[in-house]
């Protein structure tokens, strides 16, 4: 895998070093899932992140055309830390050549054959390793 190959990232903490990152990331490109512990801290670095792309639209540093991408393309905020770091292993794994990342494929094999196949992994990798347990919504929900 090459540094180039990646394009989505996922930062875990919008406060002043997540949403800094996040920024620096988005301008380059890179696709991003944004993640802190609640709502409320999520929308805080969301804000200051479009404050302070404004302020680089404004003196000419980021197009006013690519803060629009950012917004409805780039950034994704999230609470739930699956959906940050689901988005990022599959891409991951689609980077490296797989078709499909393993959450993507879960969701089309279905729950029960997810569960069958953790239960058996996890009893290949120690007796006592426990895998997450199978709800309605899915393994990651």
């Amino acid at each position: 895998m090459n540094i180039k190959d990646i394009k989505t990232v996922a930062v875990i903490g919008a406060g002043d070093m997540g949403h800094g990152i996040v920024e620096a990331a988005i301008i380059v490109g890179y696709r991003v899932f944004l993640q802190d512990i609640n709502q409320k801290m999520v929308n805080h670095g969301v804000a200051r992140i479009h404050e302070s792309l404004q302020k680089r639209v404004e003196k000419s540093k980021v197009p006013a055309q690519q803060h629009e991408i950012i917004k409805s393309q780039l950034l994704h905020a999230c609470v739930d830390l699956s959906d940050a770091v689901k988005e990022a292993v599959d891409a991951t794994m689609r980077n490296l050549g797989f078709p499909m990342g393993p959450c993507e494929t879960m969701d089309y094999t279905g729950l029960d054959i997810n569960h069958h196949a953790n239960m058996y992994f996890a009893e290949a990798v120690h007796p006592d390793f426990t895998p997450g347990r199978k709800i309605i919504e899915g393994t990651y929900r």
